[in-house]
């Protein structure tokens, strides 16, 4: 008898256990994430995406550096690795992202779009010992900057993002701007050269034909005065953090026409400086 009163009161409990239990809510789905980790280039993806795709820029402070040691936070790195898909440059200014274990079919490196057709800006060999002799290329970052280029990626990474079904399958918006920028660009400076703080406008001066003059943020105009004696030159452009004034100033009594471009912090101003490239090619022509 008491055995079977135990029992009862065990089921009894069991009974209202679950009677009290509430039911388990659905889980909600969660929301597909593709992280940039290039400013400018997160200006096109962003145009890209399907509206119910987030996308989350996490870049290093000069994300054309070949800097490999430069680390995300902790959360960054979680949210790097949790992606559906992560979008970078590549040529080679990344490497700090293979030390997360991002898993290869969820990175695109966009540069391999044109990996055949990169502006290489500095090479050299050297020997460990043993182990042989191996070579060390250095690419100019940001391909795009050449809307040659620049289309073409686009057209790679549209069919990327559409194959992961992650596009807004209208890629004009993204895709408009640079076939713009690229048919006024369709003509050629070779007396023009380009002086930037930023190895990237090696692209956009190739465009042209122009000859092309990478310095530090804030050289000496003097410095500057001693390319354009270099190159001879009809006109200079400056790109970047220069002193347009004091350039203008160390010219002063020659014919070198000086025009200086703004490199905007909003992450499309960079299609802002090639149209302001363009109109100035087009106007000194």
């Amino acid at each position: 008898m008491a055995v079977r009163l135990l029992l009862l009161v065990t089921v009894l409990l069991g009974a209202c256990s679950e009677a009290q239990t509430p039911p388990t809510a659905p889980r909600a789905p969660t929301q597909r994430t593709v992280v940039v980790t290039d400013p400018q280039l997160a200006c096109l993806v962003g145009r890209m995406l399907a509206s119910d795709v987030r996308m989350e820029i996490i870049a290093p402070p000069d994300p054309e550096s070949h800097d490999h040691t430069w680390a995300p936070t902790r959360e960054q790195a979680r949210m790097i690795r949790d992606a559906t898909m992560v979008v970078t440059g590549g040529a080679g200014a990344d490497g700090w992202l293979d030390l997360l274990g991002v898993r290869s079919d969820r990175l695109e490196r966009v540069s391999d779009a044109v990996k055949d057709d990169l502006i290489v800006v500095s090479s050299d060999s050297h020997s460990h010992g043993a182990s042989g002799s191996h070579s060390h290329v250095v690419y100019a970052p940001r391909p795009w900057l050449d809307p040659r280029r620049g289309v073409r990626i686009l057209g790679w990474l549209s069919d990327t993002l559409t194959h992961e079904g992650l596009s807004a399958d209208n890629d004009e918006r993204a895709m408009g701007p640079l076939r713009d920028i690229f048919v006024s660009l369709r003509l050629e400076s070779t007396d023009t050269l380009v002086v930037s703080t930023s190895a990237s406008w090696h692209y956009p001066a190739e465009a042209v034909g122009a000859s092309v003059a990478i310095v530090e943020q804030g050289t000496d105009p003097v410095w500057v005065r001693v390319e354009v004696n270099a190159a001879q030159p009809k006109r200079v452009v400056l790109v970047g953090d220069l002193d347009a004034q004091g350039v203008r100033a160390a010219l002063e009594g020659s014919s070198v026409e000086v025009i200086a471009i703004e490199m905007g912090e909003d992450e499309c101003s960079w299609l802002d400086a090639l149209e302001a490239f363009a109109k100035a090619i087009r106007a000194s022509e």
